[in-house]
């Protein structure tokens, strides 16, 4: 599904410009304008530094309402937190070995805290 970002109107909010923005994002003005009309994608590797200087969640940033899918299903949206700003930018800082080890780590210890299923006891 394809999702309209919200850069226009998180820009006029921030009270920026279009070249502010771009300076700001190290980009140049018709790389952003070519972001915020839609004629190209954002990459994800600029998300966490959109969302920096527009001072806003990458939930506002795609549209996302907080807890909910934009498409109106049950899916929980996921609100990013200063602590997930921080861990982007100390990974992306990261070496790629290191990123790999994080990487690792983190998606074993996401398997290991999985939730088990609750099994209904049987009237005998």
């Amino acid at each position: 599904m394809e999702r309209r970002l919200r850069l226009k109107e998180l820009r006029v909010r921030s009270g920026k410009s279009q070249a502010d923005v771009a300076t700001e994002l190290g980009v140049g003005p018709s790389t952003y304008n070519a972001w915020e009309v839609g004629r190209n994608s954002l990459k994800s590797r600029y998300v966490w530094d959109v969302c920096r200087v527009l001072s806003c969640t990458p939930n506002e940033l795609f549209g996302i309402e907080d807890g909910g899918d934009p498409a109106g299903g049950t899916r929980r949206g996921y609100l990013a937190e200063d602590g997930y700003f921080e861990f982007a930018d100390l990974y992306q800082r990261t070496p790629p070995n290191i990123r790999e080890a994080v990487h690792t780590i983190m998606e074993g210890s996401a398997k290991a805290r999985r939730p088990r299923a609750r099994h209904r006891k049987r009237n005998a």
